[in-house]
C-alpha cells in the first residue's frame, strides 16, 4: 500500500516528479520523491504538510488536487440532516451577486441556517482586542501578539515551532466564533458546515481544540464544479440568519486584520504583517521571542499562509468573475463602510468602548482557544553521515558541495543531504550527481570497479599524443576458463574475481601505468615499456582467489603489442588492442599466466582476412555463396525426416573455400548479417520451388548467427520471407549456437520468441560444446537439440576399448542430456555421427534424429533432391540387440548418484526389492523416505522394515503384492495391483495401488521397482456411495 498521499492534499498522476513543488514548500518533508506505479512523482506526507495548498498553484502540471467534505455533505442533506452553514465572507466578494443565489439553491436543498461569518470575524477582533488590552502591561515575554486566523500557518507552529505556541493569542477563528455562537448562543443543534477558499480548516474543525463546532469542511471550487450547471434565474436569494456589524467582512485580507485592530489602539502601538508560512516569516517572528528584542515585540502580528490571505484561498474559484473583480468590489464595500462612521473611526478609545458594548453580553472564555504541540524531534545528523551522503553523490570537494544550484527543490547542496539523510528525497534527483554519474558510469566498469574500455582508449589517445618519445607496450588478458568459473562458483564469485584482478593490477602496475576492463573476462593495461616494467609483469604468475573458496590460482593469458615493433605507425589504441588480443591466444596454460607478443606473423594473418572480407561482398553479388544440404534420418523409421541447410563459397575459379576459414572472419567483420539473409533468402526460395514443383519437402534448419541474433530486424527479416515465400513453418527450422545465448540473455530471449511466434521451431545447436548448456535449457524456449558429438568422439565405443571409465563417461553425458530432453519434450539430433558404434549407441538411448558422414556428406541441391524424391524409402539403421539384465541398479544403491537423488526426493513412495521366486522371498535393496512415512515406519531400523515387508507380502492382505511379484518376473512391462495397509504411526487403514517394473535379473532372482499409490480417498468414497 502506498504510504503517502492519503490526507487533504494528493499528487494525481500528472506529476512528472519536477521537484518545483519541493523548492516552493514550507516545510522539509512534506513533499517526498518516491515512485508510484514505476513512475516518479513528488507524493506528500500529510503528517508533515501544513496544507497551506500553495503547490495547488504553483503547479504547471496541475499534478496537486485537495480533498474537502463535499460528497459527505451533500449525502447528509440527502438523507435528511438537518446542518446549518457558516460562510467566509470572501463568498460574497468571489460570487458577487450571485452569492445568495448561491445560499438560496443550497436552502433548497435542506441547508437549515445560514450564518454570515464576518460576524464570527468581529466576535474574534473583540476578543483579541480584549485579551490584548487585559495583557497590555505584561512583560513581553508573558503575553501573546501572533493571530490565530491561518491554520495553516497554525499547522507550522504546533508541528515545528512549539515555542510559538505561547504566543499566539488564544481566541478561536472567525468561523469558529460564528459557529461557537451560533451553537451557545442562538441554540443551533444542528451539524455546522464551513463554506470557504480554505483546504487547511479541515485541520482546524478536526482539532480537538475547536470541540467539533464545525463537522464539515467546503471550499467555493468544489462546490461550484458540482452545482454551476443549475439555472439559478428563478432561485430565491437567501442571505444570513444573523446580521454582522460589518466591518468583519474586510478582515479577510492581508494586512486589513490589523488595520481593523489598529482601530482600538495608540498609533504607539505596532501592528506587523507577516505572508507565508516558511522559515523567512519564522525567523522574524522568532527574533521577538529573543530576550534581546523583547522590546520590540509588536503588539499585534497578522500572519496568513497564502499572501492574500482568506480572500483568494487554495480552494477559491475564479471563473465567476473578472480579474480583480473580485477585490473591486472589496474596495468599494470597505470605503463605503469606513465613510459612514465619520471623524469617529479615528478615536480609538471611543471605538473601543463602542466595540465592547457590541459584546456586552458574550463571554470571551466561550471563544478561547488552546494549542497542541505536535512537534517531532528530528535525530542529529552528524558531519560523517553528511560526507557519506556527499561522496554517494560525487561530491567530494567543497566547490562541488556547494554547488547550490537549487534544481533538487532544496535551496542548497547541504539542504539536499539533509532531506536524503530523511529519505525525502534521492540522490538522484541531484542533476549534477546524474551529469557526473554519467560520465563515471560512462567510464567506469561497475562490476570490476576499474575504468572500462572507453576510459581507457581515451587515456591511451592522450598519454601516446603527450608523449610522442616515449615508446609503451599495451597488453590485453582473458582469464583462462573464466565461464567455467561462473558455472562452477556462480557469478556473485565470478564478478568477485574481476574485482581481484582489478585491485592486483593496480597494485603491481603502479601510478605510471593505466589499466581497464576491456569485457567479461578481458582486461587491458598500458605501460612504458622499461625493463623494470617488464619484469615486474612477468613476475605476476597468477592471482589469489582462495578468499573466495577457489582453491586454485586463476590464471591469465595476456598478448601484448609493443610500440617498438614499428616505429613509422602511426599508432592507434583500439588497433593496439585487437592486436594484443589477437596475439594472447597464442600460448595457453591453466598452471601460469602466459604473455605472447603480437608478431608480423599474425599481423599477415590480420592482413589475409582483411583480403578475403574485400571478396566477399562481390562473391555475394556474384552468387558464389551457395547453399548445400546434409540429410536427416529418424532413428525409429530410418527414413528422411529433415536436412541442414549449410553454406558454401565457391568462387569463380571453381574452388571451395572452408566454411572453417570464411565463416569467423565474417562474424569478424560483421559481413554474416549479410550472408544470413543471403542464405534464408536461398533456403525459402528453394523450398518454395520445391513445392511448386511437386516435391514433398522435408523440414529444412537453417543457421542464425549470434552477430544476426543481435540485429533489431531480425524478425522483421524472417516475417517477411515467411510472407513472400509462403512457406508452412514447420518446414523451417532455426538453429542457434548456445554460445549466443552469453551477454544480453533479455534481447535474445525476445528475438527467439519473437521468431517462435511465427511458427518456426528453435534447435539448440551444438548443445554441450559450451560452459552454461543446463542454464541455456532451463532458460532458451527451443525445441529441438543437436548433440555435440565431441563427447562420443574420444570415447571409443568399439569393442576394442578397454578402459570401461573412458568408454563411459561420454556416453554417460550423452544419455543424460537425452533423457533430460525427453522429459522436456524436446526433439534430439545427433550430428557428426561416422561410426556404426556411435549408431548403436545413440538408437539404444532413444536419440530421434542421426546426421553424419555415416549417411551422406553435404552435398548440392540436385543431389539432394534425388533423395528427396525417395524420402519413404527406409535406411537401414541397424543397432544390435540390447541384453537382457543390464539396467544399472548400483546407480539406484549408490546415494551419491543422480538417479539416487531423483529417487529419493522426486518419484514419490518408492522400494527397490529382490525377489526370490523359489522361496517366495523378499529383500528390500532400497527405500525412500515417502514409501517409510507411507507404512508409517519413519523410525524403525532398516532390518525392522525388511522384516515387516516380508510378513506382510506373506499374509492375506499382501497376497496381491506376492502375486504381482510373480507376474512382474515373467515381463519387462508394468504389473500392477492393489493392497490394504495397516499405517503403524497413524494406525489408519489405507488403500495403496502398487505399479512394478522388473528392472534386472539373474538366475534365481530379480530385482522389481515399485512405486506406490495412495488411492484411500478414492476408495473411501466408493465405499460411502455403495452404502447409500
Amino acid at each position: 500500500m502506498f504510504r503517502f498521499n492519503n490526507g487533504i492534499l494528493i499528487t494525481n498522476d500528472n506529476c512528472i516528479g519536477c521537484n518545483y513543488c519541493i523548492s516552493q514548500c514550507s516545510i522539509m518533508g512534506a513533499n517526498i520523491s518516491t515512485t508510484r506505479n514505476g513512475k516518479k512523482i513528488i507524493a506528500i506526507d500529510s503528517d508533515k504538510c501544513n496544507h497551506c495548498g500553495k503547490c495547488i498553484a504553483l503547479c504547471i502540471h496541475n499534478a496537486r488536487e485537495y480533498l474537502d467534505d463535499l460528497d459527505d455533505f451533500f449525502e447528509a442533506l440527502k438523507n435528511g440532516e438537518k446542518i446549518s452553514l457558516v460562510i467566509d465572507p470572501s463568498f460574497y466578494f468571489t460570487f458577487g451577486d450571485l452569492a445568495p443565489k448561491i445560499t438560496g439553491y443550497l436552502k433548497s436543498l435542506g441547508v437549515d441556517k445560514v450564518y454570515d461569518s464576518s460576524f464570527g470575524s468581529e466576535i474574534n477582533i473583540w476578543a483579541t482586542v480584549k485579551y490584548l488590552k487585559d495583557n497590555y502591561e505584561k512583560p513581553a515575554s508573558e503575553k501573546a501578539f501572533v493571530v490565530n486566523n491561518c491554520p495553516a500557518f497554525i499547522n507550522v507552529v504546533e508541528m515545528k515551532y512549539p515555542q510559538l505556541m505561547n504566543k499566539i493569542i488564544p481566541v478561536q477563528s472567525g468561523p469558529l466564533c460564528t459557529a461557537i455562537y451560533a451553537h451557545k448562543y442562538l441554540k443551533d443543534t444542528n451539524k455546522i458546515a464551513y463554506l470557504g477558499p480554505c483546504i487547511a480548516k479541515k485541520d482546524e474543525i478536526i482539532s480537538k481544540n475547536t470541540h467539533e463546532n464545525i463537522n464539515y469542511n467546503l471550499t467555493f471550487h468544489h462546490i461550484w464544479t458540482k452545482i454551476k450547471d443549475n439555472n439559478f434565474s428563478n432561485v430565491e436569494p437567501y442571505y444570513s440568519d444573523i446580521k454582522p456589524v460589518g466591518f468583519g467582512r474586510f478582515v479577510i485580507r492581508t494586512g486589513f486584520y490589523k488595520t481593523m485592530i489598529s482601530r482600538f489602539f495608540s498609533v504607539k502601538d505596532i501592528s506587523m504583517v507577516h505572508s507565508g508560512a516558511g522559515d523567512p516569516t519564522f525567523k522574524r517572528i522568532l527574533m521577538y521571542t529573543n530576550p534581546e528584542y523583547n522590546n520590540l515585540q509588536p503588539l499585534l502580528a497578522e500572519v496568513y499562509a497564502c499572501n492574500k490571505g482568506c480572500f483568494e484561498g487554495p480552494g477559491t474559484e475564479t471563473s465567476c468573475h473578472k480579474d480583480g473583480e473580485n477585490f473591486s468590489r472589496f474596495l468599494k464595500e470597505f470605503k463605503e463602510y469606513f465613510d459612514s462612521f465619520g471623524n469617529a473611526t479615528t478615536d480609538y478609545i471611543e471605538s473601543t468602548k463602542n466595540l465592547y458594548a457590541c459584546f456586552k453580553d458574550f463571554d470571551s472564555d466561550d471563544f478561547k482557544r488552546e494549542f497542541t504541540e505536535r512537534y517531532i524531534q528530528p535525530y542529529h545528523i552528524s558531519d560523517f553521515v553528511y560526507d557519506d551522503i556527499f561522496n554517494s553523490m560525487l561530491k567530494t570537494t567543497e566547490e562541488k558541495r556547494h554547488i547550490d544550484c537549487g534544481m533538487c527543490g532544496y535551496k542548497t547542496c547541504k539542504n539536499m543531504a539533509t532531506a536524503i539523510a530523511y529519505s525525502y528525497t534521492k540522490k538522484e534527483n541531484c542533476i549534477h550527481y546524474m551529469n557526473d554519474e554519467m560520465k563515471h558510469r560512462l567510464y567506469t566498469d561497475a562490476v570490476a570497479n576499474c575504468p572500462n574500455r572507453d576510459a581507457f582508449i581515451e587515456k591511451v589517445t592522450q598519454v601516446i599524443e603527450q608523449n610522442p618519445g616515449k615508446k609503451y607496450r599495451l597488453y590485453c588478458g582473458d582469464i583462462n576458463k573464466y565461464k567455467v568459473i561462473n558455472e562452477l562458483y556462480g557469478t556473485d564469485i565470478g564478478d568477485a574475481v574481476l574485482r581481484t584482478i582489478s585491485t592486483k593490477l593496480k597494485e603491481v602496475l603502479g601510478q605510471n601505468a593505466w589499466y581497464a576492463r576491456i569485457t567479461s573476462g578481458q582486461f587491458a593495461f598500458f605501460i612504458e615499456e622499461t625493463i623494470e616494467n617488464i619484469q615486474k609483469i612477468m613476475n605476476l604468475k597468477s592471482f589469489d582467489c582462495t578468499s573466495l573458496g577457489i582453491n586454485y590460482p586463476i590464471t591469465m593469458r595476456f598478448g601484448f603489442y609493443s610500440m617498438q615493433e614499428n616505429t613509422e605507425e602511426e599508432y592507434n589504441a583500439m588497433n593496439m588492442i585487437n592486436s594484443a588480443i589477437l596475439a594472447m591466444d597464442l600460448r595457453i596454460t591453466q598452471q601460469e599466466n602466459t604473455y605472447s607478443g603480437f608478431t608480423q606473423t599474425l599481423k599477415q594473418k590480420q592482413h589475409d582476412e582483411a583480403k578475403l572480407s574485400t571478396l566477399m561482398k562481390s562473391a555475394l553479388d556474384n552468387n558464389e555463396f551457395v547453399l548445400w544440404f546434409q540429410p536427416q534420418y529418424s532413428t525409429a523409421s530410418g527414413k528422411l525426416v529433415g536436412a541442414e541447410a549449410l553454406c558454401r563459397w565457391i568462387n569463380k575459379e571453381g574452388q571451395i573455400i572452408s566454411p572453417s576459414i570464411f565463416i569467423p572472419v565474417t562474424e569478424k567483420n560483421g559481413f554474416i548479417r549479410y550472408l544470413d539473409k543471403e542464405i534464408w533468402r536461398k533456403a525459402f526460395s528453394m523450398i518454395r520451388r520445391w513445392i511448386d514443383e511437386g516435391f514433398d519437402p522435408v523440414p529444412i534448419s537453417i543457421n542464425i548467427s549470434r552477430v544476426s541474433l543481435e540485429s533489431e530486424g531480425i524478425y522483421y527479416t524472417i516475417k517477411y520471407l515467411k510472407d513472400e515465400y509462403k512457406i508452412p513453418p514447420e518446414l523451417v527450422h532455426f538453429e542457434i549456437t548456445e554460445s549466443a545465448y552469453i551477454g544480453d540473455e533479455g534481447t535474445f530471449l525476445q528475438r527467439i520468441n519473437q521468431i517462435r511466434s511465427l511458427g518456426f521451431k528453435i534447435a539448440m545447436d551444438d548443445f554441450g560444446s559450451g560452459y552454461s548448456s543446463l542454464n541455456s535449457l532451463k532458460d532458451i524456449p527451443i525445441d529441438i537439440i543437436k548433440l555435440d558429438m565431441g563427447f562420443l568422439n574420444n570415447s571409443n565405443l568399439s569393442n576394442n576399448n578397454t578402459d570401461p571409465v573412458q568408454t563411459n563417461r561420454g556416453g554417460t553425458i550423452i544419455s543424460s542430456v537425452i533423457h533430460m530432453a525427453q522429459k522436456l519434450k524436446y526433439i534430439t539430433v545427433a550430428e557428426g555421427v561416422e561410426k556404426q558404434e556411435q549408431l548403436q549407441f545413440l538408437k539404444s538411448i532413444g536419440c530421434d534424429i542421426i546426421q553424419g558422414f555415416l549417411f551422406a556428406k553435404p552435398m548440392p541441391e540436385n543431389a539432394f533432391i534425388e533423395i528427396l524424391k525417395e524420402k519413404d524409402k527406409q535406411f537401414e539403421l541397424k543397432t544390435e540387440k540390447m541384453q537382457q539384465g543390464q539396467f544399472e541398479i548400483a546407480r539406484f544403491i549408490n546415494p551419491t548418484t543422480q538417479e539416487s537423488f531423483v529417487f529419493d526426493h522426486f518419484v514419490g513412495a518408492a522400494l527397490i526389492v529382490e525377489y526370490n521366486p523359489e522361496k517366495a522371498h523378499t529383500t528390500i535393496l532400497r527405500t525412500n523416505n515417502q514409501a517409510k512415512e507411507l507404512f508409517g515406519v519413519a523410525d524403525r531400523p532398516f532390518d525392522v522394515i525388511n522384516n515387516l515387508f516380508s510378513r506382510f507380502t506373506q499374509s492375506v492382505n499382501g497376497k496381491p503384492l506376492k502375486k504381482a511379484f510373480e507376474e512382474a518376473g515373467k515381463t519387462t512391462d508394468e504389473v500392477k495391483c492393489e493392497v490394504r495397509i495397516h499405517n503403524l504411526t497413524k494406525h489408519d487403514v489405507k488403500h495403496i495401488r502398487a505399479h512394478l517394473w522388473q528392472i534386472n535379473t539373474n538366475m534365481r532372482t530379480y530385482v522389481v521397482y515399485i512405486l506406490f499409490e495412495d488411492i484411500s480417498e478414492f476408495r473411501l468414497l466408493e465405499e460411502s456411495l455403495d452404502r447409500k
